[in-house]
């Protein structure tokens, strides 16, 4: 009889310690990254067989501000994101467009759509890639998947297959979240953005 008793008791605790371990295994795994702030990066977004390098600043959910590199058909351009609608500059010219006019399949739209979607969830789908920890949801644009450095935890890749859109994320670098007074944070100085 103790020998049984105690071989349910061994039974019953192997049991909890296999699903306390998965519980703990799902958690981890589904933590969503932190992109809820305010950063600016230099992207190279290519989408069919076109592509656009570009600064792009990030000041919170639904504004964006992106400098147009190359091609040299763009430079120059530069797109500013708000709740009021999308302006934008091209030398002295200048319109403005309501944001209810701009398709949500636009390419810069649904780029900036899907990492404001990424900032807003508590939990991701995650998956361990050769390129880094990748976070997998969707959006109104469809699904996407979020890469990151496995060292520093910067995003690197956004990808939107539905829409053929790969953006490749570099020198991400975080920025106070004061859009009035936007200053650059490193961990040797400070220096203060023009936006």
């Amino acid at each position: 009889m103790k020998k049984r008793f105690f071989t349910l008791i061994l039974l019953l605790a192997v049991l909890m310690l296999f699903t306390a371990c998965k519980s703990i295994q799902d958690v981890v795994k589904s933590k969503s990254p932190d992109l809820n702030k305010a950063f600016t990066s230099n992207v190279t977004i290519t989408y069919n067989d076109n592509e656009v390098k570009a600064v792009v600043t990030r000041y919170g959910t639904g504004i964006w501000d992106m400098e147009i590199v190359s091609p040299d058909s763009l430079a120059g351009m530069t797109i500013n994101y708000s709740p009021n609608g999308v302006n934008v500059m091209l030398g002295e010219m200048s319109f403005d467009v309501p944001l209810e006019n701009i398709n949500s399949g636009s390419v810069f739209n649904a780029v900036f759509n899907v990492i404001d979607n990424a900032a807003a969830m508590p939990e991701m789908d995650f998956s361990q890639t050769a390129e880094g920890p990748t976070f997998f949801g969707t959006s109104s644009v469809g699904s996407y998947a979020l890469t990151f450095d496995p060292n520093t935890n910067m995003l690197t890749n956004v990808s939107i297959p539905d829409l053929d859109i790969n953006v490749k994320v570099d020198d991400v670098r975080e920025l106070s979240s004061n859009i009035h007074d936007v200053t650059e944070t490193t961990t040797t100085e400070t220096t203060t953005a023009v936006s």
